[in-house]
């Protein structure tokens, strides 16, 4: 089935503007020890964060093997394959000074944009991260690491009191990669016995309709409904639970709420009060059906 269509050469040029804005924003900071808002994370492990997932990409680009995986024992392209990945990734980087990172994310980037310059956009990338349900070709994973940049540059930015603007652009093209894998992260003991369809639409952006059915056998990582992904929504045939945003408001923290995404997106991730099953990860107070229509 089709999903979020990403145009690779839009995604890699917002990949290197967002880099370039970060890079500029770590420079501005004296240190990186501020807490970041809702983590354990302070600014100097979101960046190292964000440097280590640029650099993971790049290897795996170039075909080469990413050390700081070898020896996980989470199963890779699981919640908590990635979970295990980031706190493995951020252990091996050290370095926390903030015109260091920023040098250090710039380099990332562009090595990421050279190894991968002649591969088509459907090139397989298969990482600790992604493999399995979570699988993602060359153009989902360039959205996915705009979306990285965009995310932790907001955390990154809301920590130290600067501006962070976010272009409507850009969040749709990272919501794009996110949607891409929002199947992956159904809790399979929360959804058990669930029935629903959420229609997920963003302004300007994709709409797709993730459909949850009570008799489907839905396994870890094999989708919402078992081996299939989001399809596009259909005209008239509405889904129960539509949520419809803003492309920066997909990709913000600013609205407590349920999240569906992954951990690339999620706090932010999409945000909607509707009840659905919640991810590994992130676990907010889950609401009572019956669904919302809601709109941010």
């Amino acid at each position: 089935m089709a999903v979020p269509t990403i145009v690779l050469p839009e995604a890699r040029n917002a990949l290197s503007r967002a880099a370039d804005r970060w890079a500029d924003l770590l420079r501005s900071l004296p240190d990186t020890s501020a807490t970041i808002p809702g983590s354990r994370w302070r600014v100097g492990e979101a960046a190292a964060h964000v440097v280590m997932d640029l650099r993971t990409e790049a290897l795996v680009a170039a075909g080469e093997a990413v050390s700081w995986a070898q020896g996980a024992t989470s199963a890779p392209g699981t919640p908590r394959g990635a979970g295990e990945l980031n706190a493995r990734a951020v252990t091996a980087e050290a370095e926390r000074h903030p015109r260091a990172l920023a040098d250090m994310l710039v380099a990332a980037v562009g090595d990421f944009l050279a190894a991968s310059a002649p591969l088509p956009p459907d090139h397989p990338m298969p990482s600790q991260y992604f493999q399995g349900a979570m699988a993602l070709d060359l153009a989902g994973i360039t959205g996915a690491e705009l979306g990285e940049v965009l995310v932790h540059g907001y955390d990154i930015a809301k920590a130290t009191g600067r501006p962070w603007p976010l272009a409507a652009d850009d969040a749709r093209l990272a919501l794009r990669a996110a949607l891409r894998l929002a199947p992956a992260y159904v809790n399979t003991d929360t959804a058990r016995g669930h029935t629903g369809g959420y229609d997920l639409r963003i302004r300007g952006g994709p709409r797709v309709v993730h459909p949850l059915h009570r008799r489907a056998r839905v396994a870890r990582g094999a989708g919402w409904r078992a081996g299939q992904l989001p399809h596009p929504g259909r005209a008239g045939g509405a889904a129960p639970c539509p949520v419809r945003t803003h492309p920066s408001v997909g990709t913000d923290r600013q609205r407590p709420a349920a999240h569906v995404g992954p951990p690339a997106m999620a706090g932010p991730g999409l945000q909607a009060t509707v009840p659905q099953p919640l991810t590994d990860n992130y676990r907010p107070t889950q609401l009572a059906p019956p669904c919302s229509n809601a709109t941010f």
